[in-house]
């Protein structure tokens, strides 16, 4: 007996759906994607809208409003959106205050959304950066580095003359670090200070022939990440370690205190870092120690993770042990950009114009 036409389609259709199932199940046992990461969540952040790590969540802003969330994607913001007008304006934070500044005006706000300072500074701003209760602002044409409470009054003022500052940061108990430019130098070299602001300069280094970009501070050490290699200074007693891991053409793409003692710096091969896809890793831990990792092809982005670093791909997740071991993880929806690794490695995506947040392995 023949079965009726519709019949026959649903049956059509049911195979098909399983041959598809059964193929894509086959390719995955045959490449070993046994492991799966979870489907992801939507995110209360915006498709083209920046995203800072803060505390256990997030802030995202436009530079116009700025938005505070949780770790609940399903939550509403912590707080009321906070904007100072209609002018677009530069955003950075710390684990404590959030500073929004544009030409000479600067807004200081609590990690609660208060807003403790709102003013007109005596020059233009050029760079700031937050501590636990101070920001520090530099001032080009003041040639100074104004350290304010975060209620606006002056704590300290460091001089720029004769020197070009090249950039600054806050680390531990609200202490200061700030990178110059030796100008009387005749190849790129940088003059590291240290202050404790209001009271003393800690130190100061010379790094000839390479430029100073960042600093991580970790166990009382500080990690320095120069365009030549990473110097690691003990502040109690200002030394500098023999070991000096060499980083010549690769460029820092991500850093992270691990565990309570250790501290992670990442890099990827410069030409790599500028396309946005790594592919070849140097990984520096704790007293200086060095791992490559190879990536495999395609990956989009990359991460140090608490127990882990991940390689971002637009369809895996590759979670490398700090000893090296790597394994591979498939993607339930495929994603377009690896924004951000956030508390707890709760990886923030792009797909489809929409913020969308995962859990790592």
């Amino acid at each position: 007996m023949r079965l009726p036409r519709a019949v026959r389609l649903t049956i059509f259709i049911v195979v098909v759906i399983a041959l598809i199932a059964g193929i894509v199940f086959g390719v995955r046992a045959l490449l070993g994607l046994k492991n799966e990461v979870g489907a992801p969540e939507r995110a209360k952040a915006e498709a083209g809208e920046t995203i800072l790590r803060f505390n256990e969540g997030y802030l995202a802003t436009d530079g116009l409003t700025i938005r505070c969330f949780g770790s609940n994607n399903r939550a509403e913001p912590k707080w009321t959106p906070y904007s100072a007008d209609s002018r677009e304006r530069t955003v950075v934070a710390s684990s404590s205050l959030i500073v929004m500044y544009r030409d000479d005006n600067l807004h200081v706000i609590s990690k609660e959304g208060s807003v403790k300072f709102n003013g007109v500074l005596s020059g233009m701003i050029e760079l700031v950066r937050c501590g636990n209760n101070n920001v520090a602002v530099y001032l080009p044409s003041e040639q100074v580095v104004r350290v304010m409470s975060q209620t606006g009054e002056l704590v300290d003022n460091i001089s720029t003359e004769g020197v070009e500052l090249i950039d600054m940061g806050f680390f531990g108990e609200d202490l200061l670090w700030v990178s110059f430019l030796k100008k009387d130098a005749y190849t790129p070299s940088t003059l590291l200070k240290t202050y404790q602001p209001n009271k003393r300069e800690m130190g100061g280094h010379s790094f000839d022939d390479q430029l100073v970009y960042d600093v991580l501070y970790s166990n009382n050490t500080l990690y320095v990440v120069g365009t030549r290699d990473v110097s690691i200074i003990n502040l109690t007693t200002n030394e500098v370690s023999s070991k000096k891991p060499l980083v010549y053409g690769w460029q820092l793409i991500d850093s992270a205190q691990i565990g309570t003692k250790d501290a992670g710096l990442l890099f990827t091969l410069a030409g790599e870092s500028a396309s946005g896809a790594p592919g070849r890793l140097k990984f520096i831990q704790g007293d200086g120690t060095e791992r490559e990792i190879h990536l495999p092809a395609g990956c989009i982005g990359a991460f140090i993770g608490t127990k882990s670093i991940y390689g971002i791909a637009p369809d895996r997740v590759y979670s490398i042990t700090f000893s090296g071991v790597m394994t591979e993880y498939a993607l339930k929806e495929k994603i377009d950009k690896a924004v951000i690794l956030l508390e707890g490695n709760r990886l923030m995506v792009e797909m489809e114009n929409e913020m969308r947040t995962m859990d790592l392995p």
